[in-house]
């Protein structure tokens, strides 16, 4: 839920130099999940005023690859194409993930520190 919440409160951010969201589920699927409140899934979404890269699967049971393709263009993020992997959590079988934190690294390597 943290890249979800990242991705709703992203315009609402002070002072953030940049995010990487991974797998954020879509919220035709959070208003299925238990304990999840409708206004959540519901919450407008606009663009965040910092970098971001958002990564995706193109088997994502809570999103599909359409779904964070949308998402990603509405918050002004770039799409990573993570190819089928499934959703992307400990939860699901991922552990240490090379790849993600080699994107992560560049990424970090191309952001200037926002100004006071």
């Amino acid at each position: 839920m943290g890249a979800v919440t990242a991705c709703l409160i992203a315009a609402d951010l002070p002072n953030v130099a940049a995010a990487m969201l991974v797998a954020p589920a879509s919220p035709r699927v959070l208003l299925t999940l238990e304990n999840v409140d409708s206004a959540f899934a519901h919450r407008a979404q606009r663009r965040a005023d910092f970098p971001c890269l958002l990564v995706a699967s193109r088997n994502d049971p809570y999103a599909t690859y359409e779904e964070s393709t949308e998402r990603a263009s509405a918050l002004g993020a770039t799409l990573v194409d993570a190819g089928e992997s499934g959703h992307i959590n400990p939860e699901s079988g991922h552990g240490p993930w090379p790849e993600g934190l080699m994107r992560f690294a560049h990424f970090l390597g191309q952001v200037k520190a926002p100004t006071a």
